[in-house]
């Protein structure tokens, strides 16, 4: 009897240590794939710069929306602005584009990674913080 006990608890061991070697693997998983989102983030806001900057060469300023005439230049950047993949579904997977009298612009992105991606043209610098749907609800109200 004693020994079906102790065999009994060494399965049960066993079976502890199979469990948790499965969720740290779920958890790298996790992980990577939000590290990757982050690396799209970053790609598709680098590629609307490398497109306003050049929108800004051909006409003089930077344009106040993503519009559809701005798309329309550019149609490759539909990719980019409008991806449910990378951008949240909470600001309409998409990014947005604030600009000051067509000098200098800020592009803004909330992406799945849980890292809201934004982009200031008069520091050139791209800053990443952590935002939360509590912190977007606050944002619209």
């Amino acid at each position: 009897m004693v020994a079906v006990l102790i065999l009994l608890g060494i399965a049960m061991a066993l079976f502890s240590i199979f469990l948790i070697k499965k969720q740290n693997e779920l958890g790298r998983e996790a992980a990577l794939k939000r590290q990757g989102l982050g690396v799209k983030c970053k790609k598709a806001i680098s590629e609307i710069r490398i497109a306003l900057d050049a929108d800004k060469k051909l006409t003089g300023g930077y344009p106040y929306d993503l519009d559809n005439a701005f798309m329309d230049r550019y149609t490759m950047l539909d990719r980019y602005v409008y991806n449910k993949e990378i951008w949240s579904p909470h600001v309409d997977n998409r990014v947005e584009l604030q600009t000051a009298f067509g000098e200098s612009y800020i592009l803004t992105g909330y992406c799945r990674d849980g890292f809201m991606y934004t982009y200031d043209s008069v520091e050139d610098k791209l800053y990443t913080r952590r935002f939360s749907l509590k912190t977007l609800q606050g944002d619209g109200s």
